[in-house]
């Protein structure tokens, strides 16, 4: 099977990669013909994979079987949990052979070896998804699945086109952990051409105490640089209410930099917030005007809130939240 896969099967299974000085070679097959030769081929994988066993006792494991396993994954319209079950001890027996290869100080011992190394370890990057997140087969092709839904985060998510983010999230619904990751990648991507925010948001069995707590945890679940956060928090301002309790949570220095209907004005339910809280106090608006909040570093961390409320009261300034 990985002789055939890498030989005279490789085009009809990766049509992409058939070139002709660079361009894309034009099939003569219909793409459905293709598509019906590559799940007969994934078939015979199955066949193959049902008699697959493992060799612990081999002194010298070989790095084999992953082709063959890629393709069986990626053409067969419905893959079976028992071939799932069994593609994940392929993956084991393939990075124990890895292991077993690597030389004394961490590094395959020459170029072949570690181009080698390298082909596996897309290999088993691209298995891995497909083992642990089963996606319906387009005609053909199984492409876009993107793994365990524990171990994804809102930076994966941004990348993705969104048909495919909202499949992913049709498949995983109630994990709201995921949702919350979803939500965050909003502010890694600004824009997106139908599916909005507030319909990420409706797949929240808590809605509103989900954007609290990710507001209020905002260092930890989101990070990163001004971006991020000044994106979050035009995100808030944008929505059709944005309550006091989750305005104060918003890092002081984004939510100040936030712009209205005109580019030169602060967001009018800020200004109006920040006035409201220090109201006539000359005091408390100089000591909210030194206040340690900043652009970048910790201090972009201090939330609004925290800040305007020492300022009225005359205590310390708070820490920034930690990560």
């Amino acid at each position: 099977m990985e002789r055939a896969g890498k030989g005279p099967w490789r085009f009809l299974l990766n049509p992409g990669e058939a070139q002709c000085f660079g361009r894309p070679r034009e099939w003569l097959a219909s793409q459905d013909l293709v598509a019906a030769l590559g799940t007969r081929f994934a078939t015979v994988c199955l066949t193959a994979l049902s008699l697959w066993e493992p060799d612990p006792d081999s002194r010298h494991p070989v790095v084999r079987d992953l082709g063959w396993l890629q393709a069986l994954l990626v053409h067969l319209p419905e893959v079976p949990e028992e071939a799932r079950q069994k593609a994940r001890l392929v993956v084991q027996e393939a990075q124990r052979a890895l292991s077993a290869r690597t030389g004394a100080r961490g590094y395959p011992s020459g170029h072949s070896a570690w181009e080698e190394k390298r082909r596996a370890k897309e290999l088993i990057d691209s298995i891995i998804p497909l083992v642990t997140d089963p996606v319906p087969a387009l005609p053909g092709r199984r492409t876009a699945s993107l793994g365990d839904p524990q171990g994804i985060r809102f930076k994966t998510l941004a990348d993705v086109d969104e048909d495919v983010l909202v499949a992913y999230l049709d498949r995983h619904t109630g994990n709201d952990t995921l949702v919350e990751e979803a939500l965050l990648s909003f502010a890694a991507r600004s824009y997106r051409k139908t599916l909005t925010f507030d319909a990420v948001l409706a797949r929240h069995s808590a809605p509103q105490q989900a954007l609290l707590a990710l507001t209020l945890h905002l260092r930890r679940r989101l990070g990163g640089g001004p971006d991020l956060r000044g994106r979050w928090a035009e995100i808030m301002l944008g929505r059709p209410k944005c309550p006091p309790e989750l305005l104060r949570l918003l890092p002081a220095w984004s939510v100040l930099k936030a712009r209205g209907p005109r580019y030169d004005t602060t967001h009018a339910v800020v200004a109006a917030y920040v006035t409201e809280a220090l109201g006539d106090n000359d005091a408390a608006w100089q000591r909210f005007a030194a206040s340690p909040m900043s652009h970048a570093g910790p201090g972009a961390w201090h939330r609004l809130g925290d800040l305007l409320d020492a300022a009225v009261d005359g205590t310390a300034w708070p820490t920034p939240p930690g990560r």
